[in-house]
């Protein structure tokens, strides 16, 4: 687990039609997260519990480029979350925050720990910056169109 810190990023570190899905079950803490977000370049989407999340996640239409979740959620943890989200937005970046202490934190992610990105809460609008571009710079490199079916073995290549 990689906790983050914080150290006076630039604002706008997102395009302009980037697209988050915020799981925070703390409500004023969610809508200033929102907030820092859409200065951030986000348009975004707020829950908060995980298995409601989820849900929302298999209905919308614009792709997810990032998840910020809380570890420790109603409904779900964030780690399973961040799991069931990913099967249907492969590209999307993670990044988790917690309150819970280390220890708690690392039993939740198992070995999955040391590639997890944290932010530590409570957190300032500088170190959500520097932990979104984090999170964007390790996320996967998977194409964000749908998956094209396979080519059948009698179809010459164009090149």
């Amino acid at each position: 687990m990689h906790s983050i810190p914080g150290d006076g990023i630039e604002r706008g570190v997102s395009g302009p039609e980037q697209m988050a899905l915020l799981v925070e079950d703390d409500p004023s803490l969610a809508r200033l997260t929102a907030v820092w977000l859409n200065a951030l370049g986000y348009r975004v989407e707020t829950c908060d519990d995980g298995r409601v999340a989820a849900g929302l996640a298999s209905r919308m239409t614009t792709p997810i480029d990032l998840l910020l979740t809380d570890v420790m959620l109603p409904g779900m943890r964030g780690p399973v979350l961040a799991g069931l989200v990913r099967i249907m937005h492969p590209a999307m970046a993670v990044l988790y925050t917690s309150g819970y202490s280390p220890e708690l934190v690392g039993e939740v992610f198992g070995p999955y720990a040391d590639t997890a990105l944290l932010l530590r809460k409570p957190f300032t609008f500088d170190q959500l910056s520097f932990s979104v571009r984090q999170a964007v710079a390790h996320r996967p490199t998977a194409r964000r169109t749908r998956i094209a079916d396979p080519v059948p073995e009698n179809v010459p290549d164009p090149a």
